[in-house]
């Protein structure tokens, strides 16, 4: 009896202490890093500088009209806009000379010229096509007749397909002045069920089709996604069903009167839309303007909706009054500081003795401290800088290194026996996966740690080793 409760003892002690061994700070919540007990922790310094990273951040807003004979983006304007700190720009192309007939192949070839200069100096568009800017009663009509809009999508699929790699994501736009899906002739005006909003599905299907899989396609009202998919506004995306691939999780949405009025000027119908916008734009992309002066516009209210939208980008012309408000009440840089994704290495653990022919493990603890994950697809790799250049290919997916959260990237890899001997920097690099623009350092992603950049590489230095 006495050796049995002695046991019992024992095996209770035993249990307890392999808790606390997993337990960072005795109160059950599993320590990260238990299972890097066995490797050599680094620790990094943060890096509080502003600096730029593709597909994030402010926009400065050019417009396109077709009527217009508009000269060819030159890369001194963009090189420009680099210096800035700016890796987006808007191009809104308005296709008002093409009313009752197909896009000209001089136009288009224009369009191209324009997206070859994003590709050629690292920037990426946010992308909206229109036909007026005029929503007057004079202006009719506003949009052009429905299949001859269907005609120039077809005509645009091409580009859209050549270019996607730096096209970070498709502002629905066609319908209606602005392309704001408003005011409209041909797609019924305030469209509530679900029957007078197929015009704008039939419209939205086309985009879908023409547009590859990899981008999403932001949408400006939540009523429109939610009338569009017949859905309830609860039926949000899930970490389960985000980049799954499906029509919601292709849609993002641009709000372009933020904080401009208790419902930003009519985006908002009640608050059910509001956190329909709220759960699925952590899992694409959010981003727009403001428009006007308004309470809801004040500093403290505007860092409160920037984080709930998951702010990914903003356009830095309009609305300027709002913008120098917050700069006044002193928010314009903190906005700035958090707009989309900001990754730093909080600590890392690596192989103490890496030897030829046996693994490498190398474990990351990064934190986002941005308003949003990275949205679009992008690679993860391992390489290795020495006497040789050595990458591997990791699976993992940034899209889900969400805001507020440190997400554990635990690499590990066999090193090959032939590998030459000698000092090698191991580097993360988060290249954009398009072979196009894989290897040009200005589309991978920066860590926000100091002294670990290549800004002539992309790449992010971790550690040295010697094989």
């Amino acid at each position: 009896m006495k050796k049995s409760f002695l046991f019992s003892i024992l095996f209770l002690a035993l249990m307890a202490s392999c808790c606390i061994s997993c337990d960072k700070g005795g109160n059950g919540v599993k320590d990260p890093d238990a299972d890097f007990a066995s490797l050599t922790r680094l620790d990094f310094q943060v890096d509080e500088t502003e600096f730029p990273n593709p597909e994030r951040g402010w926009f400065t807003h050019p417009e396109f009209n077709a009527s217009r004979n508009p000269g060819v983006l030159s890369e001194s304007t963009m090189e420009a806009q680099r210096a800035l700190g700016r890796t987006l720009i808007y191009t809104i192309y308005y296709l008002d000379l093409f009313f009752e007939s197909p896009i000209s192949d001089d136009f288009l070839n224009y369009i191209k010229a324009n997206l070859t200069v994003l590709r050629n100096t690292g920037f990426k568009c946010v992308l909206r096509f229109a036909y007026k800017r005029d929503w007057s009663e004079k202006g009719h009509p506003w949009d052009p007749e429905r299949e001859v809009m269907y005609g120039h999508i077809e005509q645009l699929k091409p580009i859209f397909q050549e270019f996607a790699d730096v096209i970070f994501v498709l502002e629905a736009g066609f319908i209606g002045s602005y392309g704001e899906w408003y005011y409209t002739d041909h797609f019924n005006f305030d469209p509530k069920t679900v029957e007078e909003y197929i015009p704008r599905r039939e419209l939205l299907d086309k985009l879908l089709a023409a547009l590859p899989a990899k981008r999403q396609i932001a949408i400006r009202y939540p009523g429109a996604i939610i009338g569009m998919l017949n859905i309830d506004p609860a039926d949000t995306l899930t970490r389960k069903t985000a980049h799954d691939g499906s029509i919601l999780s292709r849609l993002a949405h641009h709000n372009d009167c933020f904080v401009s009025s208790n419902d930003d000027v009519g985006t908002y119908r009640g608050n059910a839309q509001r956190e329909f916008v709220y759960h699925n734009s952590k899992y694409t992309i959010w981003g727009g303007e403001t428009c006007s002066l308004a309470l809801a516009g004040h500093c403290e209210n505007s860092l409160v909706m920037s984080k709930k939208h998951h702010m990914t980008y903003l356009n830095n012309d309009y609305n300027k009054k709002v913008l120098n408000r917050w700069a006044e009440e002193g928010c314009f840089d903190e906005i700035s500081f958090h707009i989309g994704y900001r990754l730093l290495i909080d600590r890392a653990f690596i192989t103490p003795k890496p030897e030829k022919g046996k693994e490498l493990r190398v474990a990351l603890q990064i934190h986002n401290v941005g308003y949003a994950a990275p949205m679009n697809p992008r690679k993860v790799e391992l390489v290795l800088v020495g006497p040789e250049k050595k990458v591997f290919d990791i699976d993992a997916d940034p899209r889900f290194w969400f805001e507020d959260e440190e997400s554990t990237l635990d690499m590990k890899v066999t090193l090959p026996d032939n590998l030459p001997s000698g000092t090698y920097k191991v580097c993360l690099n988060l290249p954009d996966p398009e072979p196009t623009i894989h290897d040009n350092p200005r589309f991978s992603i920066r860590l926000a740690n100091k002294g670990i950049w290549d800004e002539e590489t992309g790449l992010n230095t971790i550690a040295e080793i010697k094989l």
